[in-house]
């Protein structure tokens, strides 16, 4: 007999095994969410240095409000 994994939507296979592992957990949506905001945070900050370089040659190049980047950072993508 198979045993019932604690309050989980979906039984594992071959096919949703990853997925499973991932948000199948106690913290799955915490990490996933951590993943998602720290990988957008990462590239906004990274588009930030890009503009601010690319501000130094040509005056008009507008760059990203910090307050969209300090928002990023406090929602979680200060973490990673």
């Amino acid at each position: 007999m198979m045993t019932r994994l604690a309050k989980t939507v979906v039984e594992p296979t071959a096919k949703n095994g990853f997925i499973f592992t991932l948000l199948g957990t106690k913290w799955g949506f915490l990490w996933l969410w951590l993943l998602i905001i720290n990988v957008a945070a990462f590239l906004a900050y990274g588009l930030d240095k890009l503009l601010a370089k690319l501000k130094a040659r040509h005056e008009k190049v507008p760059r990203l409000p910090e307050r969209n980047l300090l928002l990023l950072a406090i929602v979680g993508g200060g973490i990673g």
